[in-house]
């Protein structure tokens, strides 16, 4: 993906799908992932994924692939499964010890984090303030 052919069409495709959202905040996100060398950026027609390789503070010696965008057009699952299966062949190819997906929305992501062999780690906790 490329930032000027690509950026504005992430933008709406996540609109229209979550909602309404801080354009400025997102932008300011986005650009930075769009510039970075250390981050995956797919997309096909219907869908887009954005991933990360990191290493966590708690365990620097251990590298982790984090998928921290996911979004498909309705009927159009299959993409997402390609991406998410290429997301996995890429941290696999950086020598990853882990592979992350979650979602912070109310989309249920648990069929397709299966479907490439993800089990649930921990379960996470919130407090709406």
């Amino acid at each position: 993906m490329s930032i000027d052919k690509d950026l504005a069409w992430v933008m709406s495709m996540g609109y229209r799908h979550y909602g309404p959202y801080d354009p400025g905040t997102t932008l300011e996100f986005l650009v930075r992932y769009f510039n970075s060398q250390d981050t995956l950026k797919l997309r096909t027609n219907d869908a887009f994924l954005l991933a990360v390789q990191v290493r966590p503070a708690w365990r620097p010696t251990e590298a982790e692939c984090h998928v921290s965008a996911l979004c498909a057009e309705h009927g159009a699952h299959w993409q997402a499964m390609k991406l998410l299966r290429y997301s996995v062949a890429w941290a696999k190819a950086l020598k990853c010890d882990r592979w992350r997906f979650h979602s912070e929305t109310s989309s249920r992501i648990d069929a397709l984090a299966k479907r490439v062999g993800a089990y649930q780690d921990t379960p996470r906790w919130r407090i709406d303030l």
